[in-house]
């Protein structure tokens, strides 16, 4: 499955769904790569259908919960997962 494919599997699952998101910005000291595909859930139900389309594509993901800490001890590192 290529990037395109799995964005637009992701995009019938979640309302955002972004390529080549700095991830910087998620963090307390603005560190971080751009992620090949960022999805932003609403909901745990979306999480849960993320979580559940990238197993079954077999598709590497990182989860990363951010929210009222706003990244708070979250760092990036570059390389994580499978390049598309």
């Amino acid at each position: 499955m290529n990037r395109n494919e799995i964005v637009n599997e992701l995009a019938n699952l979640m309302p955002r769904v972004r390529t080549d998101e700095p991830l910087a910005p998620y963090t307390t000291i603005g560190v971080g790569g751009p992620a090949d595909v960022f999805v932003e859930a609403s909901t745990v139900e979306q999480i849960r259908q993320a979580v559940a389309f990238c197993e079954a594509a077999s598709v590497p993901y990182f989860l990363g919960i951010i929210g009222f800490f706003m990244g708070t001890g979250l760092i990036f590192r570059d390389g994580i997962g499978q390049r598309f």
